[in-house]
């Protein structure tokens, strides 16, 4: 029944070897998977032109993962990256100046960079004793 209606069986796996057909899909997946094993610290996203700026970005990303161009990991990785916390950035005006810096990198292509600097960043916020575990730890 199920490969009449489906075309296939159910399997006993996470899919994570399917690419859909998009390129770089494992790096997205290492990315999301590497981002996913952090504390939750992201910033509220700010009213006005830097909200709108970052509301319209995901929007995009969105159709993207509609129309087959990349996977939903994008999605998630660019939420991450662009709202992570860092110490010491409180103020209403210095979040909306990283946050638009950050989003001046995205869309440049420095997705990596964004990531290996949200990881250092997150870890910086772990109490003393966390500091040490790497996200394999946490996985």
């Amino acid at each position: 029944l199920l490969i009449a209606v489906y075309g296939d069986t159910i399997h006993d796996n996470d899919g994570l070897h399917l690419s859909g057909g998009i390129e770089d899909d494992e790096i997205w997946q290492q990315y999301w998977l590497d981002l996913t094993a952090l504390p939750n610290q992201r910033y509220d996203v700010p009213s006005g032109s830097v909200g709108r700026r970052f509301l319209f970005a995901l929007a995009d990303i969105l159709d993207g993962v509609v129309e087959r161009r990349w996977n939903a990991e994008r999605f998630i990785v660019f939420m991450a990256v662009i709202l992570q916390r860092q110490k010491g950035v409180k103020s209403y005006h210095d979040v909306r100046q990283r946050m638009e810096h950050r989003m001046d990198l995205w869309e440049k292509g420095d997705h990596r960079m964004l990531v290996e600097d949200t990881i250092k960043v997150n870890k910086r916020h772990q109490p003393i004793g966390q500091q040490n575990e790497s996200a394999e730890h946490i996985r």
